[in-house]
Order: structure tokens, then C-alpha cells, then sequence
């Protein structure tokens, strides 16, 4: 599941969502604080209803770089009726006055999903729903050389096992990778190169990085592949109150590969489910305008986008096809909840010719 809230809705309860969510933000995120929680709930035939809670505090050493993301402790919760949980705590912190960062993510999650098979080019014909428990443990460091240049180091551990699927699945069965309950360890290297303005709320500048994750049997993995990823992101500012973005994103897997860690398009790309589309390489193409209007009272914390994307995800760089090409394209909403780090709410609508897709979460989509 994705660290956010997605949902098909109709409009009333949509409306009756951003109405409560508005005057939880309205009432705990005042101009003076540092920190911002909300509550949220929904309904799925595959979980009942739902509630969850979200919580954030930051806080921005003295002289730290304004591209620098301030230190941070943050807190995703979700349970649903049906018993089943998600959670992500996720941290950051400075030393040596800002040389180093360190943070340790921690996620557990046990929640239903759906798979589609490996390779999807179109849509697929047959899905199968199971229940997945899976946690993981990925602390880093980050070593920043200069104001605009990081390198960073991670370690990866991860377990995943399925407790529940259909019976005699032709789809998702013993012979598919990652079926059994596995454990997968490894360590990841990057690089990065930001000249942004703002870490949360980027409106000028840029920001390229890549990445590459390697799980390996000597490191004590039951999976030997690597994962690599490479994300260019362009930031232009047309006025104060609007900002254009665009981002190009490749990501690649080789070796033995549970079918978890496959590239997922759903995963990044608006308006397509997650697991849908999965194979060993995806690209990414999008742009966004973001708009400000207002700037007096409540309302300047209130904003809107609009964005366009295209992916595609194949078994080879090769193989890329225009035919395969997926689009999406829509509309959103903003809500400023930290407005000295510039860190927002978004509400987007994504539309595409496999439906009409919604999420809800904290931080910009990129």
C-alpha cells in the first residue's frame, strides 16, 4: 500500500473528507507551530471502514541550507475494522552542524492488496486479492560535501510473507517469486545534486540523483538482484504565485526479483492502480503547475495544480513502444500545513483511460 490514502469516492463523501480534514488542519496548524496532525477515514470493500492519524514536527537548525530538508519526526497510523494495520515512522536528524544527516524509517503494514501477473503491456484480464504482512528497516546516512551535493549510504532489510490469498490461484502461486515468505537485506549507494530553493516546496532550480540498492546472499538475502534509480526533477518559478515542475524518472531491477520489488507504475504514477503494471524497467514523464492566488489571511495557504504524466513500464529499454504508452492527467488542491517549511496537504484527481483514481497525503508528488 502506498504511504497515503487512496480512495474511489462519490462526491458527497468527498466533500464531507475535505470538510473535516480543512478544520482539523484549520484548528491544530496555526502559523507559530512547528508541527501539524490530522485524522482521516474512508470505506473499501476490501477493508471496511477505515480511520488513521497523521502527525509531523519539524525542526531547522540554525545556518542549515534552505534546499536542506529541516530535521524531522513524522508518524503515519491506519486501522481498519477488519483488523488490519499500516504504519510508518520516519525521522531525520543533523551533526556535526549539518555535515551529517541520519535518519531510520520503520514500516509495518499487514492489508489487502491485488496482484495482476508480471509484464502487464495492457490491461490486464484476471487479478487475484491476497493479504500481504510485510516490515521493513531502512536506516541511512548522508554525508553532504557541499551545500549542493550529498552522497548517501542505506542499509535495507525487509520482511514479507502473504497470510491470506484465493484458492488455487492461477495468477499468484508458488512458482512466482516472492510467493513464499522471504527476507531480503542489502545496502544502497547515491548521489545527489539539489539547487532548489525549498526542500518540501521547491519553485526554483533542480534536483538530480541517482540510485542503486544491491540485496545480495552474502549480505543475507534469499534474493540476489539490484535496483537501481535515476530522478532528474526542474523547478521554474512564472510569478510569486505560480510554479511549473517537471520530472523524469527511470527505474530498472536485474537478477532474481520477488515480484514486490518490481518498478510498479501505480506506484508513482497517478491515476493507475498499484501492481497493475510491473516489469523490470519504467520511465516517468510528468509536469505540474502549482498556483498560489491568494495571499492574504487563510486563503493564502490555499492552492491548486494541474499536471499531465506518462509512463510506460517494460521488460527491456529496448522494448519501449508507443502503443504501451499509459497516460493520466488532472487536477488538485493544496493546503499549506507548515508555512514556514512550506510543507502541504494534496488532494489530486487523476484521470486515465483505467478510471478515476484520488489520494490524499502530505508532500508534493515530487
Amino acid at each position: 500500500m502506498k504511504n497515503f490514502l487512496l480512495l474511489e469516492v462519490n462526491f458527497k463523501k468527498l466533500l464531507l473528507l475535505l470538510i473535516i480534514l480543512l478544520t482539523v488542519i484549520n484548528a491544530y496548524s496555526a502559523e507559530d507551530k512547528a508541527y501539524a496532525f490530522y485524522p482521516f477515514g474512508a470505506y473499501s470493500d476490501e477493508t471496511s471502514a477505515f480511520v488513521g492519524a497523521y502527525a509531523i514536527y519539524t525542526y531547522k537548525p540554525e545556518n542549515l541550507p534552505e534546499n536542506y530538508q529541516p530535521a524531522s519526526f513524522e508518524l503515519n497510523l491506519i486501522l481498519s475494522f477488519k483488523k488490519q494495520i499500516s504504519t510508518l515512522i520516519r525521522n531525520r536528524i543533523y551533526l556535526a552542524n549539518g555535515k551529517y544527516s541520519i535518519g531510520i524509517p520503520l514500516r509495518y503494514y499487514r492489508w489487502p492488496t491485488t496482484f495482476y501477473g508480471i509484464g502487464n503491456q495492457s490491461e490486464p484480464d484476471t487479478k487475484e486479492n491476497f493479504t500481504r504482512e510485510y516490515y521493513e528497516f531502512n536506516p541511512y546516512i548522508d554525508y553532504h560535501l557541499n551545500k549542493i551535493t550529498t552522497v548517501s549510504t542505506i542499509i535495507n532489510y525487509e520482511q514479507s510473507k502473504i497470510i491470506d490469498s484465493e484458492i488455487d490461484n492461477p495468477l499468484l502461486n508458488q512458482e512466482i517469486p516472492g510467493y513464499q515468505k522471504y527476507l531480503i537485506t542489502g545496502i544502497g549507494f547515491g548521489i545527489e545534486r539539489e539547487t532548489t530553493d525549498n526542500s518540501y516546496f521547491p519553485t526554483t532550480g533542480s534536483k538530480l540523483s541517482f540510485q542503486i540498492n544491491i540485496y545480495n546472499h552474502f549480505l543475507g538475502s534469499d534474493y540476489d538482484f539490484r535496483k537501481s534509480t535515476f530522478d532528474y526533477r526542474r523547478y521554474r518559478s512564472i510569478s510569486k504565485s505560480q510554479t511549473l515542475a517537471g520530472q523524469f524518472l527511470l527505474k530498472s531491477v536485474k537478477g532474481d526479483i520477488p515480484f514486490q520489488k518490481y518498478p510498479d507504475m501505480g506506484n508513482d504514477m497517478r491515476g493507475f492502480e498499484d501492481h497493475k503494471y510491473i516489469n523490470d524497467h519504467f520511465f516517468l514523464l510528468r509536469m505540474e503547475d502549482r498556483i498560489f492566488p491568494w495571499d492574504e489571511n487563510i486563503l493564502q495557504r490555499l492552492g491548486f495544480v494541474a499536471f499531465m504524466e506518462t509512463g510506460q513500464t517494460m521488460p527491456s529499454f529496448s522494448e519501449i513502444m508507443f502503443k504501451n504508452q499509459k497516460i493520466s492527467a488532472g487536477f488538485g488542491f493544496r493546503f499549506i500545513l507548515l508555512p514556514e517549511q512550506m510543507l502541504t496537504l494534496r488532494a489530486d484527481f487523476a484521470f486515465s483511460k483505467n478510471g478515476f483514481e484520488m489520494e490524499i497525503i502530505s508532500f508534493e508528488a515530487f
